[in-house]
């Protein structure tokens, strides 16, 4: 028996199977930061702290009212479709085979990349990256703003920078390691003019390159650049002990691609040609998950530049860190070096990208210019 699909209402959730419907009852949830209490209404509503969120369960409209009265005062909460709070909580998903009552815990064959990527995601709808990040803070309890703010291009290459600081909404400020967008003040000789790795610092300062003075606020990814002596004004901390949940998520999406590539013998022609000739079903399968790893994973990096879902010093720290690594990549390991957190990730995604060389996926335009 095979999981087709989930509708939720008043209070159930009806699940469609290959045999039958399956009725539960179920009730959803909003995640708000931990603040928010002293400030809503919550009566008759069941109330659960985790470390880094609030969990609210109550009716749908009573969780639709919390939202509206949360929306006043901060985008940092989550509110996602019942049908996925449901599938992500069950442990189940679009495509979950159910063996002898029990769900399977492998990958169902599939015939298509739409089909891969809803049982991944847990549903066929929606910003890949961004179903991806909110399922991911929504298994551990993590208010944090996923909607777009910006429009910020970052290389996948600069999911590197993610997987060495660690960077994820639960860590920050949590340790002694300091981030690049940590405020400091300079001492300069003489004034000098930079363009400047932060480029939300500079917009906030009007523009780029910035002109900096002997007393100056900079963030410390400047600082660095100037080689000059600084004094932390404002410190950006990470935890670096603790495995942050994002780059977890992320290694286990890199490791599944590594299984599957290690499963086929990639060779020329495009995926739906393969599908149409091969008679094995399992080379389409993994054909198919490994377009869908690609289509949550190489528009990830742009994705955390252009939402607050790592914080906004988070995703600050995220778009400076990557800049001062392209552009002095011994400054950066120098402060990062000693990170031993996300190594194993860190190769899964060299593998990746590498990989993708050899394979005939439907990767982005901007992916294939990069690549010639």
């Amino acid at each position: 028996m095979r999981i087709l699909s989930v509708d939720y209402e008043d209070g159930r959730v009806y699940i469609q199977t290959d045999n039958d419907v399956l009725e539960r009852e179920y009730t959803p949830a909003i995640i708000l930061p931990r603040f928010a209490r002293d400030f809503l209404s919550l009566d008759g509503l069941s109330v659960t702290d985790h470390p880094h969120g609030l969990e609210i369960r109550g009716p749908l409209h009573a969780l639709i009212d919390v939202q509206k009265q949360v929306s006043a005062l901060t985008p940092a909460y989550l509110f996602i479709p019942p049908e996925r709070q449901f599938l992500l909580d069950s442990g189940l998903s679009i495509g979950t085979e159910i063996v002898d009552g029990m769900p399977s815990l492998s990958p169902p064959s599939v015939d298509a990349p739409a089909s891969a990527r809803a049982y991944l995601l847990r549903t066929p709808r929606g910003l890949a990256p961004r179903i991806f990040v909110e399922n991911v803070l929504f298994k551990h309890r993590i208010a944090a703003d996923t909607a777009l703010i910006d429009r910020t291009f970052l290389s996948p290459d600069a999911l590197r920078v993610l997987l060495e600081l660690n960077l994820s909404p639960e860590v920050i400020g949590t340790g002694d390691v300091l981030l690049p967008a940590t405020r400091v003040r300079i001492s300069l000789p003489m004034p000098v003019s930079l363009k400047s790795t932060d480029p939300i610092f500079a917009h906030r300062r009007g523009g780029d390159p910035l002109s900096y003075s002997s007393g100056d606020v900079a963030p410390l990814s400047d600082a660095l650049l100037l080689s000059e002596s600084y004094d932390v004004v404002y410190p950006v901390t990470i935890s670096l002990t603790t495995r942050a949940v994002i780059p977890s998520a992320v290694h286990s999406l890199l490791r599944m691609f590594h299984r599957l590539f290690a499963s086929v013998l990639p060779h020329s022609g495009d995926i739906v040609d393969i599908a149409s000739h091969t008679h094995s079903t399992d080379v389409v399968s993994a054909y198919s998950y490994m377009q869908a790893i690609a289509d949550i994973l190489l528009p990830l990096a742009s994705y955390l530049a252009s939402s607050n879902a790592l914080t906004p010093l988070g995703r600050e720290s995220f778009v400076s860190g990557w800049q001062l690594r392209q552009r002095e990549p011994k400054v950066y390991s120098g402060l990062y070096g000693m990170n031993h957190t996300c190594l194993p990730a860190l190769s899964e995604l060299e593998y990746f990208l590498l990989a993708l060389s050899s394979l005939p996926l439907e990767l982005p335009h901007w992916w294939k210019r990069q690549r010639a």
